[in-house]
């Protein structure tokens, strides 16, 4: 019978106090440390396929020139092929762009020599996942960070930085504070941690 993680988990969690207090101890210890994995995964899992979606909807918007003429920009590089009636095996160098969003700027100020300008509207596309993803890395250095600190037995009120450090990486994560369930699963986590001391 082949189980899936949910279900090796309550089977474990089910069987734990019928075996003897070690092997009790070390099921359930192994059972937590599964759940959480199986938490990560899923997290990991999710954000890879918000990352993929980004990333194939910037790919959608390609525009590509013929390298020797680039003024007319076309969808793909077999519509270059087919307007300049290409021949079997010709190679033509192509130039690739993203579409991007039109911009408007105004003139904010006006000198002898030179103009400034403000952006009015218009930018980069929103990639929300990518930036969740790159601010999670950010706050995963601060993490190391905490860590590093912490190895450090001459640092006075060690706990004081404990506590800024997690709740700068939360800001950048989140821009919020962290959410009860990652509260409940980095407690877990310690719990884990100080069992197997």
């Amino acid at each position: 019978m082949r189980l899936n993680a949910k279900e090796l988990i309550a089977e474990a969690r089910v069987t734990a106090p019928t075996l003897p207090p070690a092997a009790a101890k070390l099921m359930t210890a192994m059972a937590d440390r599964l759940d959480l994995q199986f938490v990560v995964l899923c997290e990991s899992r999710n954000e890879a396929k918000q990352l993929a979606a980004e990333n194939a909807a910037l790919k959608w918007n390609l525009m590509f020139w013929d390298a020797e003429d680039p003024e007319s920009p076309y969808d793909c590089p077999e519509d270059i092929a087919n307007n300049f009636a290409m021949d079997f095996n010709t190679e033509f160098d192509v130039q690739v762009a993203a579409k991007m969003p039109n911009r408007t700027y105004r003139v904010s100020e006006v000198g002898e020599y030179d103009c400034k300008i403000e952006l009015v509207s218009g930018g980069m596309p929103e990639t929300p996942a990518t930036d969740a993803f790159l601010a999670s890395l950010r706050a995963q250095g601060v993490e190391m960070a905490i860590d590093a600190v912490l190895n450090v037995d001459t640092i006075a009120s060690t706990g004081a930085l404990k506590f800024v450090f997690h709740q700068f990486a939360a800001q950048l994560r989140n821009k919020t504070e962290p959410s009860p369930e990652t509260v409940a699963i980095a407690r877990q986590f310690e719990q884990l941690k100080e069992a197997e001391k």
